[in-house]
């Protein structure tokens, strides 16, 4: 377990690489090459004109944000200490990432994932909660087993969940379903940059 020094210590890097960059031409600088960056991602005038892109998890881990999902996971978790959106942002990674996993796999391998996923989300509530966003759940009856969607909406994008269970004292979701399937790792991709466009550094 860390101690309270080295927790005080990776907090003042964190505002180093943050909050220190007010300056005007680092801003400046920072700002156009992630808006380089985001117009190589976007390559196609579909994705251009809903402004994220489609990609699987394998893809992911090697090119999300340009550097992959480990590292971006690594640098959002530094940025959590000072922002709760960057929490959020890790969570919902981790929960998308345990949910394409129980995909993937069978059996009690697929089970785990799963269960994994229900513990992220109780934490993702939570943050929902302490941010004041729109979230709860609702009731997809074509489905037989996992029956109840999570939804989450965060600066304009809509983020789902299928669970065989919901969580006491989570309102219910009253929006339809914006109807992109595979779009939780693309809609992340653009938060993530735009929020914290730093992340490509350190």
């Amino acid at each position: 377990m860390k101690s309270c020094q080295n927790l005080s210590i990776e907090r003042e890097k964190v505002i180093k690489t943050t909050v220190g960059l007010s300056s005007k031409v680092k801003i400046k600088e920072i700002g156009k090459s992630i808006t380089e960056v985001i117009d190589s991602i976007l390559t196609t005038p579909h994705e251009r004109e809903r402004g994220y892109r489609s990609m699987s998890i394998r893809l992911a881990r090697k090119v999300f944000c340009t550097i992959g999902t480990n590292r971006v996971k690594r640098r959002l978790t530094k940025r959590s200490f000072l922002f709760k959106e960057a929490r959020l942002l890790r969570n919902i990674l981790d929960i998308e990432d345990a949910n394409l996993n129980a995909k993937r796999y069978f059996g009690i391998t697929s089970r785990n994932y799963y269960d994994e996923k229900v513990a992220l989300l109780r934490t993702l509530v939570s943050l929902a909660d302490d941010l004041n966003l729109t979230h709860g759940f609702s009731l997809d009856e074509n489905q037989p087993y996992h029956r109840f969607v999570y939804y989450l909406e965060f600066k304009g994008f809509q983020f789902s969940w299928h669970f065989s269970e919901t969580i006491a004292g989570v309102p219910n979701y009253e929006k339809p379903w914006d109807g992109v399937k595979n779009s939780t790792l693309g809609k992340l991709e653009m938060l993530i940059l735009t929020a914290f466009p730093d992340i490509l550094k350190n």
